[in-house]
């Protein structure tokens, strides 16, 4: 039997060597964003021909990345398209608040990070006395009601013998007064 990597090493031979993203796709991409066109001319401006010719079929324009008119009162089938301003504008102006709301955040999420970590924080490592006195309160807060049953039965004790200790002094016998004798 084969492992299942051998059969991957055979499939990457026979793979097409071309990667799926390629550079110029990537810079196409990039330079159609920063370069919009449309194919709405203005009144007052002049339209090219396209390369392809200035008479040919809608899908013969289309392909060659070309503008079609079907107005029957334009002069050209098919011209180039024409360089959009505004959009580029507001491309721009997207990218760069997209930018400003990065950067303004950045900083936020880089303290926010930095405070939690150990490395960049001593106060959040651990000390040894701390944890240790940390320990002694949580035991003492657990056992609280032990703790204050035991002050009660200490202060019902006392109150018990002062009581006991207050009986003989009291029970002098009536009718005489303490300043006669």
């Amino acid at each position: 039997f084969a492992s299942p990597l051998q059969h991957v090493v055979k499939r990457n031979e026979v793979a097409p060597s071309k990667p799926k993203t390629k550079l110029e796709d990537i810079s196409g991409a990039l330079l159609n964003f920063f370069n919009p066109v449309t194919c709405r001319p203005k009144e007052d401006q002049t339209v090219v021909a396209c390369r392809a010719g200035e008479n040919i079929n809608k899908t013969a324009c289309l392909k060659n990345r070309c503008c079609h008119s079907s107005k029957k009162s334009s002069q050209l089938r098919c011209y180039t398209p024409l360089k959009d301003r505004l959009q580029l504008t507001l491309r721009l102006f997207a990218l760069g608040i997209g930018g400003m709301i990065i950067l303004g955040c950045l900083p936020l999420f880089c303290c926010t990070y930095l405070q939690g970590s150990k490395c960049a924080n001593p106060l959040l490592r651990a000390n040894k006395e701390v944890e240790q006195i940390v320990q002694k309160q949580t035991d003492t807060s657990e056992n609280i009601g032990g703790y204050l049953l035991d002050l009660l039965r200490e202060d019902a004790k006392d109150r018990k013998q002062k009581k006991k200790e207050k009986m003989p002094a009291d029970l002098e016998q009536p009718g005489q007064d303490k300043d006669a004798n």
